[in-house]
């Protein structure tokens, strides 16, 4: 049980210092992280188990974040709404000008926009080409693999941590 009151208190020691750093990965939080020892099985289970709190904690942040984001937007489209609620007024009743006790707005021309109505009727030298070169990194690898050199490539092993319920194996008897 001392264990798992460890493991809790370091969890939360490691949000603390996430909020407290901006979500930025400080030394201390470094610190905490690095692994000194991953031949116990209580320190293997421990890490485990401060990854499953942080992908809790991940998926609870960025539900928040969704709910500030789309109150965010919301706000937006309302500021956008008054905006041209308010210029179709002052448009329409021919007004340039209308002043409350403590603000006024004006409507200033800006510079005009173009309103391409037809594409196809524009003539050619309005129209310009833009020419993508994108590596095929598919393609490279398929020719790395196949034993063929690339110049200025080359095949580079990488690993995934995965994680497993730690079961008894068939071949351990």
């Amino acid at each position: 049980m001392s264990a798992l009151k460890d493991l809790v208190i370091q969890s939360t020691q490691l949000e603390e210092l996430l909020i407290e750093s901006n979500g930025e990965l400080t030394p201390d939080l470094e610190e905490m992280l690095v692994v000194k020892d991953v031949q116990i099985p209580a320190k293997v289970d421990a890490y485990a188990d401060v990854m499953l709190r942080m992908e809790m904690l991940a998926d609870y942040y960025k539900q928040k974040a969704d709910v500030f984001l789309r109150m965010s937007t919301a706000a937006s489209a309302v500021i956008d709404r008054c905006k041209d609620n308010l210029k179709g007024a002052m448009l329409q009743l021919n007004e340039p000008e209308i002043r409350g006790f403590d603000i006024r707005f004006k409507l200033v021309a800006s510079n005009p926009s173009v309103v391409i109505q037809n594409e196809s009727q524009i003539p050619l030298e309005y129209i310009k080409q833009e020419i993508v070169e994108k590596i095929d990194k598919k393609k490279i690898a398929e020719n790395l693999k196949a034993g063929k050199a690339v110049s200025g490539a080359v095949l580079e092993q990488s690993f995934s941590l995965r994680k497993y319920a730690n079961t008894p194996s068939k071949d351990k008897k």
